[in-house]
């Protein structure tokens, strides 16, 4: 099965991350900085200085007003995104499988980055950084990266904290993290939030749900499987239980949501039943995340 449509990815050109914060990278790209330079362009002009650069006199002013002009260009400058996509057993879970949402979500974005020429890298992680493509750039890098999600198969326990800091060996400058993950982690998922943004990257939480663990298909007596850890329980009539399980899953959202609304982490939550194409052009452009 194709993760996007052709059609859905001529809507995809048009879009781009909204970046709020400056991404600067090690290269000249297409994403605008606020800093004057000598990039392509044109921005303002100002007067004359000692020791400007002759090349950016505009020659045609100074003909019609006798004065000295230079050209201000706005520079412009890569920006890196990273996205972490959550690889761990439990996203196998849900028809559709929330991995298989995380693949069509994570080709979206990083499709948008591609067409934008941002330089695009993709972490699959669980408990560590469980494979990776870095360095993906402009449209012809765009079947590598589809490839890449298609083969992916779910696998480890989750330990975000954990992966979070391998993703950042290495890492210099400044970048944007883009995480999807169902964020069922036993350890807890702030640690790694709280340095992504004590480091000044600006980061996005996509947080994953199937349909099945918002409303559980069940009743009468069940055994329990844990999808992770392969831990079993068993349970005689939950529909009782059930009540429970639905305040303590609507505490755990409210406790993620206002945890990144404090720590200035963009935050969406979806169920993995909503079509990709409403995701991407209505929910994320809704919530700022696109432009």
């Amino acid at each position: 099965m194709s993760l996007l449509s052709s059609e859905f990815l001529s809507y995809l050109e048009r879009l781009d991350l909204l970046i709020k914060r400056s991404v600067k990278g090690s290269s000249v790209g297409e994403r605008l900085s606020s800093r004057y330079g000598r990039g392509i362009e044109f921005q303002d002009y100002r007067s004359y200085e000692i020791g400007d650069d002759f090349r950016y006199i505009d020659w045609n002013i100074y003909a019609r007003l006798d004065k000295l002009f230079v050209k201000l260009f706005r520079e412009e400058e890569i920006s890196v995104i990273n996205i972490l996509f959550d690889i761990s057993k439990s996203m196998g879970f849900g028809n559709p499988s929330k991995l298989y949402f995380g693949k069509q979500l994570s080709a979206s974005l990083g499709y948008i980055g591609l067409v934008n020429y941002d330089l695009v890298n993709i972490y699959c992680i669980s408990s560590t950084v469980e494979k990776r493509l870095e360095s993906l750039r402009g449209k012809a890098s765009v079947m590598r990266l589809l490839r890449f999600l298609d083969n992916l198969e779910p696998q480890g326990v989750t330990f975000l904290n954990s992966a979070v800091k391998e993703s950042l060996k290495g890492l210099r400058g400044k970048a944007v993290f883009i995480i999807l993950s169902d964020f069922l982690d036993p350890n807890g998922f702030e640690e790694g939030l709280k340095i992504l943004n004590a480091r000044g990257y600006e980061t996005f939480a996509f947080h994953i749900l199937s349909e099945e663990e918002i409303s559980p298909p069940i009743s009468g007596s069940v055994k329990l499987i844990d999808s992770e850890t392969g831990e079993v329980i068993e349970l005689d009539e939950v529909d009782d239980i059930l009540n429970g399980y639905k305040q303590t899953l609507g505490k755990f959202l409210e406790e993620i949501e206002s945890f990144c609304l404090n720590h200035s982490i963009e935050y969406i939550r979806a169920s993995s039943s909503i079509p990709i194409d409403r995701v991407v052009l209505y929910y994320m452009r809704l919530a700022g995340w696109l432009k």
